[in-house]
């Protein structure tokens, strides 16, 4: 997410950050791999059919062409020192890569003065923590709530209103 929003967002200015925001969040509600959800969502946003085709392609190959190699070649792989290490340092940078998007969606949260999705995050964070419920029932869950948000939001007449 930090990536395509510092490519499509800052750099490209194909998207607005709320806009990108809106696709990865239907991209995790999607089945599937958020990554290939989100990139097929930006791609057919920016380009259609052939740009979630091309982006879709774009997303499953590499990582496709590197685990088959890595499979080919597991064993050596596993006793080598290196690749342990390296692993343990690629999992650091994915938590902080996690951590940024975290900060990004709460400071556009907060900029939105949106008191609900700050209470969904904070409640959602809470049951997941602190009292060990699934986080794929917390999602579905959360989904549900903002859904049925939005639906009395449109019928009361906009969705203008975000603090509530």
């Amino acid at each position: 997410m930090p990536i395509m929003k510092k490519y499509f967002v800052e750099r490209m200015k194909l998207l607005s950050e709320c806009e990108l925001l809106d696709l990865y969040a239907i991209a995790q509600t999607a089945p599937g791999a958020i990554a290939v959800n989100s990139s097929v969502l930006v791609g057919y946003r920016i380009a259609g059919k052939t740009g979630a085709l091309i982006s879709s392609l774009g997303t499953i190959l590499p990582p496709f062409i590197a685990i088959s190699v890595i499979a080919q070649f597991y064993s050596g792989f596993v006793a080598n020192v290196y690749i342990s290490k390296l692993l343990a340092g690629m999992a650091v940078g994915v938590a902080a890569v996690m951590l940024e998007f975290l900060f990004n969606m709460l400071k556009i949260i907060w900029r939105e003065k949106s008191f609900f999705l700050l209470s969904v995050v904070l409640l959602s964070f809470l049951a997941v923590e602190f009292f060990n419920v699934n986080v794929a029932l917390v999602l579905i869950l959360s989904a549900f709530v903002c859904f049925f948000k939005s639906v009395f939001d449109l019928r009361r007449g906009g969705m203008n209103d975000t603090s509530a």
